[in-house]
């Protein structure tokens, strides 16, 4: 069942590579219960981070917030600090004000701590 998940997963990002936007959907909607099924974290939480980018490339802001906000809390639940830093990065692009600079904030302490002066030079030029 998880290789099917990755398949079906892998099928939505080609989708989504080709603006093929309801069928991206589509394939990553059916891949989430899958990976949920097996307890694979990580697969629900790419699933979670692909329909944000997804509504996010849509102009559906609100939507793209809840799917980051609930890859953001598998990834920490899961301990995965580096994509815990994506996952603000992609929260940040998707809000304003102080609610922005705080996943900013937050992201730059995760690099810090994770000495990537690389991810901090990409951040600081974006």
């Amino acid at each position: 069942m998880l290789g099917e998940a990755n398949c079906i997963r892998s099928l939505g990002d080609i989708a989504l590579r080709r603006s093929k936007h309801d069928t991206a959907r589509a394939r990553f909607e059916e891949a989430l219960p899958l990976y949920r099924r097996v307890g694979n974290v990580v697969g629900e939480a790419i699933c979670f981070a692909m329909l944000g980018q997804l509504a996010s490339a849509l102009n559906d802001q609100n939507t793209a917030r809840t799917h980051f906000a609930a890859a953001l809390a598998a990834f920490r639940w899961i301990g995965a600090r580096q994509n815990e830093a994506l996952a603000l990065e992609d929260l940040a692009s998707v809000s304003t004000g102080a609610e922005r600079d705080g996943h900013l904030r937050a992201a730059r302490e995760i690099w810090l701590a994770l000495d990537r002066p690389d991810e901090l030079a990409r951040l600081d030029a974006g």
